[in-house]
């Protein structure tokens, strides 16, 4: 499955992206940009000096004890950061009791912060912040949604967390919507 088959087949993804015409001033209206992910990992490779599933490995998915993973690459070998990871339930749900937990020196407290800080309006009480989706009503959360009906929940105020992995893969993921639904009592 090519999820962004344009960057995905193109010679260098990078360039690829960074070559897409800007249609409007940033932050004024919220679309979805996988190429912002890619450009993410790319940085995260580069800065690192180390392959991004690598650094992930050792950096996140290690001292959260995340042993099984797995990793798409494009044709060109490297990971697709924009939709290629794919997480155990209990994997996903390390990620989010991290984010719960404020970093626990893992991941900087700020940077937790500051990635749940609305950044865009999609709707009400829907918002979203650095590759986070941030509830903003009386019910404060965050959350990571993923193609296929992959989310993660963080609702601070409740101390709780909820993973789903669904295979809904380019259509619309209404089982896990609903499960997060049920979760929250909406």
């Amino acid at each position: 499955m090519r999820r962004y088959p344009g960057m995905e087949l193109a010679p260098d993804r990078y360039r690829y992206v960074l070559e897409r015409p800007v249609i409007e001033e940033a932050g004024k209206r919220w679309l979805y940009c996988g190429g912002a992910s890619a450009l993410i990992g790319g940085i995260i490779a580069r800065g690192t000096g180390r392959p991004l599933e690598e650094y992930a490995a050792t950096a996140l998915f290690g001292p959260l004890g995340i042993t099984e993973f797995q990793w798409s690459k494009g044709d060109d070998g490297l990971a697709m950061a924009a939709a290629g990871v794919r997480l155990r339930p209990i994997g996903l749900a390390a990620i989010g009791q991290l984010v719960l937990d404020g970093g626990r020196g893992i991941v900087p407290g700020d940077w937790i912060k500051e990635l749940s800080r609305p950044r865009v309006r999609i709707d009400d009480g829907f918002e979203y912040g650095y590759q986070w989706y941030v509830g903003t009503g009386a019910r404060r959360w965050v959350q990571g949604i993923g193609n296929g009906g992959q989310r993660l929940l963080v609702a601070p105020g409740e101390e709780l967390v909820v993973a789903v992995t669904a295979g809904e893969y380019d259509q619309d993921a209404a089982s896990a919507a609903a499960i997060v639904e049920a979760v929250l009592g909406a």
